[in-house]
C-alpha cells in the first residue's frame, strides 16, 4: 500500500513539474517574441514557481519544442549549476548540446547520466548517437548494441543504430533496422527522418519524399535540421522537394494566422 501511495505521489509530483515548465515555457514564449531577453529562472519566480532542477528541465523542453534551442541549452544549464549530480539535468544538457552540435560536451553529460538507472536507456541511446556524429562509429556501434542488449527492441536505439549505419555507408543495414523500429513505433519522427537520409543516399527520392513528409508530419522542426542537411544537397533545387516543404510552411502559416 505505501509503495503504491508512493508511486501515485511521484506521478503526482512529475505532472506538476511538467505544467509548471509548460505554463514557464508559454511565458518565455510570450517575452521572447516580445524581443524580451529573461533567463528561465526569472520567468519560473515571475509565476510564483519554485525555481528547481526539474522544473527548468520543463522549460528546456519547452524553448526546444519551440525552436529556441540556445534558451533550451540555457534552461538546462541552470539546471546543471542547481544540482550537477542530477541525471535528468545532465540527460537535458546533454541532448541541447548534442542538438547543436556540441558533441564532445554532450558526452560528458550522457555518461554521467547513464550510471542512473531512471536515466541509463536514453543516455546510452545518445551516447551511441553523438559517437556516430563524430565519426566514431565503431564505438557508438558497441555502445547501441550493449544498449539494445539491455532493451530488446528498443526503437529509439534502432533508429541510433540504423543512423549510424547509414554514416558507414551500409545502407542496406541501415534501412533494416530503421523500418524495423518504425513497425515499433511509427511515429519516431528521427526514424523517419533518417530513413529519408538513407533513401537520399541511394537516390530514390519517391521513397526519399515519402519518408520525409511522415517526419515533418511528426515533428515540424525536422524542416530546421534538413535546411542544415548535406544529404539533401543534390535535391535543393528539386521541384517535388521544394513542393512538399512549401506545403508545410503554408500549413505553419496558416495556424499562426489563426492564433
Amino acid at each position: 500500500m505505501h509503495a503504491r501511495r508512493g508511486d501515485a505521489v511521484g506521478k503526482i509530483t512529475e505532472i506538476a513539474y511538467y505544467l509548471w515548465g509548460l505554463l514557464a515555457s508559454l511565458q518565455a514564449r510570450q517575452a521572447h517574441e516580445k524581443g524580451e531577453d529573461v533567463s528561465a529562472g526569472n520567468v519560473l519566480q515571475s509565476l510564483g514557481l519554485k525555481v528547481t532542477p526539474e522544473a527548468l528541465c520543463e522549460m528546456s523542453r519547452g524553448y526546444a519544442e519551440m525552436g529556441l534551442t540556445d534558451k533550451a541549452l540555457e534552461a538546462a544549464e541552470s539546471a546543471v549549476t542547481l544540482d550537477s549530480s542530477h541525471p535528468e539535468s545532465r540527460m537535458q544538457r546533454g541532448l541541447m548540446r548534442a542538438r547543436l552540435g556540441l558533441f564532445d560536451a554532450a558526452l560528458e553529460d550522457f555518461r554521467m547520466a547513464a550510471d542512473t538507472p531512471q536515466t541509463r536507456r536514453v543516455a546510452l541511446n545518445n551516447t551511441g548517437a553523438a559517437l556516430g556524429k563524430l565519426g566514431r562509429y565503431e564505438d557508438a556501434l558497441e555502445c547501441l548494441e550493449n544498449a539494445l542488449r539491455e532493451t530488446p527492441g528498443d526503437p529509439a536505439a534502432l533508429v541510433n543504430l540504423g543512423a549510424v549505419l547509414e554514416g558507414m555507408g551500409r545502407h542496406d543495414q541501415a534501412r533494416a533496422k530503421l523500418e524495423e523500429a518504425l513497425r515499433k513505433n511509427p511515429r519516431l519522427a528521427k526514424g523517419w527522418y533518417d530513413l529519408s537520409c538513407v533513401e537520399a543516399a541511394e537516390r530514390r527520392k519517391d521513397a526519399m519524399l515519402e519518408a520525409l513528409g511522415r517526419a515533418l508530419r511528426l515533428d515540424r522542426s525536422m524542416a530546421h535540421r534538413l535546411e542544415r542537411d548535406g544529404m539533401f544537397d543534390p535535391y535543393r533545387d528539386d521541384k517535388d522537394l521544394t513542393s512538399l516543404l512549401d506545403e508545410f510552411k503554408a500549413d505553419d502559416e496558416e495556424r499562426e494566422a489563426q492564433t
